[in-house]
């Protein structure tokens, strides 16, 4: 990466300073990156997509390297891929590939074609793109999917707490790629798959994405407008029919099988009876993944299978609210910032639980009514879920 910067320091779209190994040992020694490998690949996805608008393109950037553009520096999750959506055709795209190869001089940023997991009437043009490291090289991979989602979109500049560009992108606004990120969880209708604890990381690190979005959201109708647009492409994907609902429906039972804890998981899941083999293999996998989840988080920040936990009820309940009535925002945004104080009035939480217990067993098998007092700020937010003018009650006491 040295010969990049010194030969190549006029072609970079971001300022060379930051491509320096003394920049990347610094963020290491002030643990902004827990792995040094995972942050000059999230450096090189942000110059890539600067190349790529340099090049003329001008795609829709998604996924969570594109949240690290919407957020605060608090978010810091290191995002390895580039994420994609524009209608510009195949023979467009590899000739912009073409052209940032040629511009640095047949030396830098190859890339080569790989294939789709699956076929579609969508196209995809996937590329494993190679990048400088000090050792070496490494791959990011470059996901561009063949058509572009009717998103409410603005404009941000490539910047985060390890690059600086003025290159100007096109992002879905928060409102936007929340629904976009919700449309993620759902392995059995239009989320990603879980077979294995790859797949369980990357439910982990949507998850993580949705936590940090959840507080600076606005408006949940145009989150439920994305999702809805979200489920109407990945049913085009996947040439299915399914209704939205039952989407919805596949989305809950992901937050419910992660409320779980390590020590009664089995025994809770076993109530689904003829669900309960599949539940349980589901949440394995997702155990696995948030310890693989471990070296793309940056910033000092840690997420826990309690942080996992509290989030997954949070989504349930924001959920409930998506496209029910109008100021779910505002009633989301209080139930964020209330529920530690409630959470702490245990005459509140022994009547929520109590109300909660009402629920068929059907509806709550999730719920361990005494190990979930120990978390109260479950109770909440699944509490929420099923009454949410309750809570609305409760926060405004």
């Amino acid at each position: 990466m040295r010969r990049l910067i010194e030969k190549y320091n006029s072609e970079l779209c971001g300022s060379p300073e930051f491509f320096s190994e003394e920049a990347i040992r610094t963020h290491i020694e002030e643990r902004k990156a827990h792995n040094p490998t995972n942050l000059i690949k999230a450096l090189h996805v942000l110059e890539y997509l600067g190349q790529l608008r340099k090049e003329g393109l001008d795609p829709l950037f998604r996924g969570g390297s594109a949240v690290q553009l919407l957020l605060p520096e608090g978010w810091q999750r290191l995002s390895i891929d580039i994420d994609l959506a524009t209608e510009s055709s195949k023979e467009d795209v590899e000739r912009a590939l073409r052209g940032i190869y040629e511009r640095f001089g047949g030396e830098y940023y190859s890339y080569e074609s790989r294939e789709s997991e699956f076929e579609s009437d969508v196209p995809f043009h996937n590329y494993r793109i190679t990048i400088p490291t000090f050792e070496g090289s490494a791959t990011i991979l470059l996901d561009i999917m063949g058509a572009e989602i009717n998103y409410r979109t603005q404009r941000k500049q490539l910047r985060s707490f390890f690059y600086q560009s003025e290159v100007e992108v096109k992002t879905p606004t928060i409102n936007a790629i929340l629904g976009d990120k919700l449309s993620t969880l759902g392995p059995e209708t239009i989320g990603r798959h879980l077979r294995d604890s790859r797949n369980g990381m990357e439910y982990v690190k949507h998850i993580y994405d949705i936590r940090q979005l959840l507080p600076h959201i606005n408006d949940l109708d145009k989150t439920y407008a994305a999702y809805k647009k979200s489920h109407e492409l990945q049913l085009r994907i996947r040439g299915i029919r399914l209704d939205l609902d039952e989407s919805i429906r596949d989305m809950i039972h992901v937050c419910k099988f992660l409320t779980l804890t390590r020590d009664t998981a089995e025994v809770q899941t076993a109530l689904l009876d003829e669900r309960a083999a599949k539940t349980m293999e589901y949440y394995r996998i997702c155990e696995k993944g948030l310890t693989r989840f471990y070296p793309f988080i940056a910033q000092n920040n840690v997420f826990t299978w309690e942080n996992l936990r509290e989030t997954v009820a949070t989504i349930a309940f924001a959920t409930k609210l998506m496209g029910q009535k109008r100021g779910g925002a505002e009633l989301l945004l209080s139930a964020i910032e209330a529920s530690p104080r409630i959470a702490q009035n245990e005459a509140v939480i022994d009547k929520m639980i109590k109300e909660i217990t009402s629920q068929s067993i059907k509806e709550r098998w999730h719920i361990d009514t005494a190990e979930i007092k120990e978390n109260p700020i479950l109770v909440v937010y699944w509490y929420g879920y099923w009454n949410p003018e309750g809570l609305a009650e409760y926060l405004m006491g």
